[in-house]
């Protein structure tokens, strides 16, 4: 099954923040995902002609809707062990 990757902004400076790297903080994960999505409370934090190519973004506080869906990244990576036990690590901490 295709891998989605998540990114929370809760404000418009995250976002902006975020956007002048131009992904940078996303960069070791996206690769890793077949569809990236960005996740706000406020469809309004982000502008859509400032979101990437190919990214999704859903916003809303108590549902989640698509504003705008992603495209399928060609040429994704299998996780590899590193990041599987990240992931091991931060859902048992949050007890996801």
């Amino acid at each position: 099954p295709p891998v989605h990757g998540f990114e929370v902004k809760v404000s418009r400076a995250d976002w902006l923040t975020e956007h002048r790297t131009g992904g940078k903080k996303s960069e070791p994960w996206r690769r890793y995902c077949d569809y990236w999505w960005m996740v706000v409370p406020n469809p309004k934090i982000i502008k859509l002609e400032e979101l990437p190519d190919g990214w999704g973004l859903l916003a809303g506080e108590k549902q989640l809707r698509t504003v705008v869906k992603p495209v399928r990244t060609l040429g994704t990576q299998p996780l590899d062990m590193e990041h599987m036990r990240t992931i091991a690590r931060h859902s048992q901490r949050n007890q996801l």
